[in-house]
């Protein structure tokens, strides 16, 4: 029996900034956790540094938060679907 935890930080993309490079990241992150973490389970996921000091718009940086969550939980699988977001 493995009781190890295993967990996922995701860190600075940003949401509610319009930048080419983050954006590109966001896109193309969940196709590469699904691979990453293909036949392996996690237990935690943090995303960190996304709402820095108010400059960001509150509302568009929660609503892609959310979207990169769901999109992040469809390619991997998170086992107890603990997610913590940190501005």
């Amino acid at each position: 029996m493995n009781n190890s935890v295993q967990w996922l930080h995701l860190s600075d993309l940003h949401f509610g900034y319009e930048d080419n490079t983050v954006n590109q990241l966001r896109n193309e992150l969940p196709d590469y956790l699904k691979n990453y973490f293909r036949n392996k389970k996690v237990d935690y996921i943090f995303i960190t540094g996304d709402i820095i000091y108010g400059k960001a718009d509150a509302e568009k940086a929660y609503q892609q938060a959310l979207s990169f969550i769901g999109e992040v939980m469809n390619a991997i699988n998170v086992e107890k679907e603990q997610i913590h977001i940190v501005p």
